[in-house]
């Protein structure tokens, strides 16, 4: 819930900066209201097919499995942050090249931003390591001991 928040403000910066929101009379303001109506129905199946996919994999990866029982807290907060940064990076280069009129570039500049990252960096693996050596204590971390 907090990515796709954070992801659908981003969009009602984006639509602002890039001036796409100016042609359907889409503002920061009323984006949450309007957006929906630029959504076709293939993008409703999309959106329907999305849900229930990741619906599905919260369901038998993390819950039937009990995964919940021992992923640690920090682990499951930080970890749409990989997503975030690559999106914030996007939206950032995107609305530049849309700025000058450069949407084609704007599409493969993000669709090798994209790959880059999915293929290179292992987001999962670094915050479990993170939420990993958050747990250690201080003495751990140290290599010493308290008498």
């Amino acid at each position: 819930m907090h990515y796709g928040f954070f992801v659908a403000i981003q969009m009602g910066l984006f639509f602002g900066v890039s001036g796409i929101g100016d042609q359907y009379g889409i503002t920061f303001f009323n984006f949450f209201s309007k957006w929906p109506t630029l959504l076709t129905y293939e993008a409703y199946i999309m959106l329907g097919v999305f849900i229930v996919s990741y619906g599905f994999r919260l369901t038998t990866e993390f819950i039937l499995n009990g995964d919940y029982k021992t992923s640690s807290l920090g682990y499951l907060m930080f970890q749409p942050y990989g997503r975030i940064f690559v999106q914030q990076v996007t939206v950032i280069l995107g609305s530049m090249f849309l700025s000058f009129g450069a949407g084609k570039i704007f599409i493969l500049v993000f669709a090798l931003i994209k790959i880059f990252f999915e293929v290179f960096i292992d987001f999962d693996l670094l915050i479990k390591k993170a939420a990993k050596e958050e747990l250690k204590s201080p003495d751990e971390e140290h290599g010493s001991k308290i008498s």
